[in-house]
């Protein structure tokens, strides 16, 4: 180790003691770098193999906790899961049922929720206005035309008044002057 003896560096540290660091830095990030580069080829041997990634971080992120919390959380994801009409977890005897029905006006609101944002996805790729997959005359059809009409107004918004698209501002996050035209 060389000398910790202050010298004419800045913080009191000498250029002796700086460069010894500055090695084993550059040593240990190096190793850091060998040891990720090899858990990601380990990791797309497993995928090759078949191994679905994302259920392995859920699982390990469930192995981190003690197992009366880990199940509580499957079990309350699971449960959110039903309320929002996904069809996940429906095995009966997975966990016992906590007796906790979605009623009824709260199902039909995130239906229609489900359905807006289905239609806002629509007509702000440019789907057509027809394309509206719920029978007419239902809730859910005025939903997704709700938000098929918000999506064609994101476009509308981004084309500008002119259909030209959106105008170049100066300056960070688009706040400043506009420009002009550039030459």
């Amino acid at each position: 180790m060389p000398d910790p003896t202050p010298a004419a560096g800045h913080n009191g540290i000498s250029p002796a003691m700086f460069l010894d660091f500055y090695r084993q830095l550059r040593r240990e990030k190096r190793a850091v770098d060998e040891a990720n580069g090899k858990y990601r080829a380990a990791r797309k041997r497993a995928e090759a193999a078949g191994v679905d990634l994302k259920s392995l971080a859920l699982m390990e992120s469930l192995s981190k906790l003690d197992e009366a919390e880990a199940t509580t959380r499957l079990r309350t994801a699971l449960r959110y899961a039903g309320w929002a009409d996904m069809k996940i977890g429906e095995q009966t005897d997975l966990f016992a049922a906590d007796g906790q029905a979605v009623p009824e006006k709260a199902q039909a609101e995130w239906r229609e929720g489900v359905a807006e944002e289905a239609g806002y996805d629509a007509g702000k790729s440019g789907q057509n206005r027809d394309d509206n997959p719920y029978p007419l005359g239902t809730p859910h059809a005025a939903a997704w035309d709700r938000g098929w009409c918000a999506g064609q107004a994101v476009i509308a918004a981004e084309m500008g008044p002119d259909g030209t698209g959106p105008k170049k501002k100066r300056g960070r996050k688009g706040r400043g002057a506009e420009m002009g035209p550039q030459e």
